[in-house]
């Protein structure tokens, strides 16, 4: 928001670097919300030690302006990031960035695209999302039909879907990743596996947002491929892809489901470490452990309470593991956590200082706090409107008028 600051804008990256660290992940996207603050952001990222895909994001409209959302325009003003929304901004802010990370010549952060998302773009930033792309030779990260006004909006703007409309612009193919990906049709599901794009499955953000649910199973039989998110600490909670594991291989087990289609854990696992690296440009990031692939390594310690009367296999790891079992991690060939101490981060100083910056925040939101009690009334009235004609996204069965799943 408003009382973001620079020296903020650094030591979240760098927390979020620690958390990481410590539960054992070497490389991520980050959907980065402050693109006025991106240098500051890419600085960080190349301090960290992980391997990132740097996704400062970018739109021009509102959904609370495209869905008709009653709130209270001052307020929602307020507490809007300070991003650049001109498309002349955007695109000089990332070719500077291209720019630098040319100079860099280490290959390990790399610029993506980040249309924060496609209803949220103009026909204008669409054009300016593929010339991004195509000039600069970016892949792309966005937020696709996460939840169920955006899929109806998109359904109105974009005459035969939105995926449809993404494909004709040039825009689905391999270096894409999208989000969330709940509503989407079976037929969309198909084209995206056919252009190999990559799904991001955050089901643990979608619960904490009340999104949906997804069928993953499916999204599995037809081909996608499916990585896992955990979608950042304002809506997913912990940075734990442990945790996101075990959703996913629960995922779908409901009361007389076929329990031969169930996720199982060699596939939770191939999502969490193997399918997520297309989206990288660098052909050596490759997710496994082999000849030729960049050194990111991840070692669990068997001897951890979770894992120490467990065989030393894929269905021991995801079910039984977590951050406790994490023991060090390597990342390009660089040591980031070493028998259990992180190595290329001051984490006592660092926790320190953003204790402290956070606290600072804190009060500057203080009198804002309250005032967020005043778009509950107005929202809950749309939500009730909007959602009276919804069906489960998972199963199909309607939605009660009165409140989302």
């Amino acid at each position: 928001g408003r009382g973001f600051t620079d020296e903020a804008a650094r030591l979240s990256v760098l927390l979020t670097a620690l958390e990481l660290i410590r539960n054992g992940i070497g490389s991520y996207v980050d959907h980065f919300p402050q693109a006025s603050r991106a240098a500051i952001g890419l600085d960080a990222h190349l301090e960290s030690g992980l391997r990132v895909a740097f996704a400062p994001f970018f739109a021009d409209l509102r959904d609370e302006d495209l869905l008709a959302i009653p709130l209270d325009a001052d307020l929602a003003a307020r507490l809007q990031p300070l991003a650049p929304r001109r498309g002349e901004e955007i695109e000089d802010l990332y070719r500077s960035l291209a720019m630098r990370l040319r100079q860099e010549e280490h290959g390990r952060v790399e610029l993506m695209c980040r249309p924060h998302a496609p209803q949220r773009c103009s026909d204008d930033f669409w054009k300016l999302w593929r010339r991004l792309q195509d000039s600069l030779g970016l892949g792309s990260h966005t937020h696709l039909l996460e939840t169920f006004p955006q899929s109806r909006l998109a359904g109105t703007r974009w005459q035969g879907g939105v995926v449809g409309a993404l494909d004709a612009a040039g825009l689905l193919h391999d270096r894409l990743s999208v989000a969330h990906g709940i509503w989407l049709t079976r037929e969309e599901k198909e084209l995206l596996a056919r252009r190999g794009v990559t799904l991001s499955f955050n089901p643990v953000s979608n619960a904490m947002l009340g999104s949906g649910r997804k069928t993953i199973r499916d999204d599995l039989d037809l081909g996608l491929r499916v990585a896992l998110g955990t979608d950042c600490s304002n809506a997913g909670g912990r940075h734990d892809l442990f945790e996101v594991m075990r959703h996913m291989l629960v995922s779908g087990r409901d009361p007389g489901s076929d329990f031969r289609r169930w996720p199982n854990p060699r596939q939770v696992l191939h999502a969490a470490t193997t399918a997520g690296a297309g989206v990288f440009a660098n052909t050596a990031v490759r997710g496994r452990l082999e000849k030729g692939a960049v050194a990111d390594v991840l070692m669990l310690d068997p001897r951890a309470p979770g894992l120490a009367a467990a065989p030393l296999n894929p269905e021991a790891i995801v079910a039984h593991a977590d951050a406790r079992s994490v023991r060090s991690l390597m990342v390009d060939g660089n040591w980031l956590l070493r028998n259990g101490s992180v190595t290329v981060l001051d984490e006592p100083a660092l926790i320190e200082r953003a204790t402290a910056v956070a606290a600072e925040l804190r009060a500057l939101a203080a009198e804002t706090g309250p005032a967020i009690d005043a778009f509950k009334a107005g929202y809950a009235s749309w939500q009730g409107t909007v959602f009276g004609t919804a069906t489960c996204s998972c199963c199909g069965q309607s939605l009660p008028a009165d409140h989302s799943q």
